[in-house]
């Protein structure tokens, strides 16, 4: 249930808060992570762990925010669909920091991450058109 309700933020290099307990088995050398809850560590604030520390999820939970691109693809044509494609598939590498959700219609699906910045989001606005992309807060 953990994995499910957090996978939009499950993205490469991207740095999570684990709520759970570690599992270890000597005869195998196995580690598990057996998670409760998962959260972006994103905007947690400075000084807040310390060694040894522990913070309950509840003062985390209003603190920390997460920015989501939602693309709508509606009335886009083929062209401009396989343009994004393109996009999308560039701008995805080793600093995904921003999932990306593609609405069509009434449906809206992840579409993974991509590095996101001023000129990631002129460029897919360039193709897409300005009003077809949309930066959420996420919390």
């Amino acid at each position: 249930n953990a994995y499910q309700s957090a996978q939009n933020i499950l993205i490469e290099d991207n740095v999570v808060l684990i709520e759970g307990r570690l599992s270890i088995r000597e005869e195998d050398q196995s580690v598990t992570i057996l998670a409760n809850k998962i959260l972006p560590f994103a905007n947690a604030p400075l000084g807040t762990f310390s060694k040894g520390a522990s913070v309950p999820f509840a003062t985390l939970e209003n603190k920390i925010e997460r920015k989501t691109l939602e693309i709508t693809i509606t009335n886009l044509t083929e062209e401009q669909k396989n343009q994004l494609r393109g996009a999308l598939k560039f701008f995805t590498g080793d600093r995904n920091n921003t999932p990306v959700q593609i609405k069509n219609g009434q449906s809206t699906m992840p579409a993974g991450g991509i590095f996101l910045n001023g000129n990631t989001l002129e460029q897919l606005e360039e193709i897409v058109g300005k009003e077809n992309c949309t930066i959420r807060d996420v919390f």
